[in-house]
């Protein structure tokens, strides 16, 4: 693959999409970091917030937006070496209450707006290689009520994710999803205060009993576009503190105190 070494002299160019707040935005600030140049887009533009750089505007369910980021930051750069997906939003609904067109906006932000980002990478980067992550979430392989669309969205995005891997190798793009967990930003937040997510119960169902934090995620994102990552391609890799695989069904100490 055909990448610069971070911080040296034509430094790699990471594009963040959904890098106004939350885990983007801390994605968008590890890759600065480790000497990337980035450049971050967002549909909020006054998302910035303490941020010095401009974020682009984009709309990930308008190919033609999708298409003025991308001319735009390489015609800045004249490379795009890592493209970072994590544009996205929740809303919570019993399965009978969910609309066509709720149900369409999730599919076409989450989906569709991941499959837009991807598919338009695919020309600014096929001469260099490079890595392009997406961002899935535990309940694209877990069940969670009251959010059908959400977890078919995201179980969409780990299969678009397998199959760009194997069709992009080719090229030496490597394409991988990241699978949070339970991340201690907004998103859950707006769980949170509506009663919808416990956290007392949700720590007693957590490995590691605790939330993760934006930052945790964001040097996984980081890892995945850097060369240091660079035989890892098709996978979705879970940032969740155990919950995925933690099948504990009783109190452990109780259980070894009486042993």
């Amino acid at each position: 693959m055909d990448m610069a070494t971070p911080g040296s002299e034509g430094s790699p160019v990471a594009l963040v999409v959904g890098g106004g707040r939350g885990i983007g935005r801390a994605s968008a600030a590890a890759l600065e970091r480790a000497g990337w140049t980035v450049e971050i887009a967002d549909k909020n533009t006054h998302e910035n917030g303490e941020q010095s750089k401009p974020i682009h505007h984009v709309d990930v369910t308008d190919s033609k937006s999708v298409g003025a980021l991308f001319s735009a930051v390489f015609a800045a750069h004249g490379r795009i070496d890592s493209v970072v997906n994590s544009a996205g939003y929740t809303k919570q609904a019993s399965t009978p209450e969910v609309s066509d067109r709720d149900w369409d906006e999730m599919i076409g932000v989450h989906l569709s707006g991941t499959f837009r980002v991807a598919r338009e990478a695919i020309g600014f980067m096929k001469e260099r290689g490079g890595s392009i992550v997406n961002f899935s979430s535990i309940a694209g392989s877990m069940g969670l009520p009251y959010r059908a669309s959400y977890c078919a969205s995201k179980a969409g995005i780990e299969g678009l994710s397998r199959s760009l891997a194997v069709e992009l190798a080719e090229f030496g793009i490597r394409v991988n999803a990241v699978a949070p967990g339970w991340i201690d930003s907004d998103l859950i937040d707006k769980d949170l205060n509506s009663g919808l997510v416990s956290e007392a119960v949700l720590r007693t169902r957590i490995s590691l009993r605790r939330f993760g934090t934006v930052d945790e995620v964001a040097s996984l994102v980081a890892f995945l576009c850097s060369s240091e990552s660079s035989y890892i391609t098709g996978q979705a890799i879970g940032i969740d503190g155990g919950l995925s695989v933690d099948l504990d069904p009783g109190d452990r100490r109780a259980a070894l105190a009486k042993a």
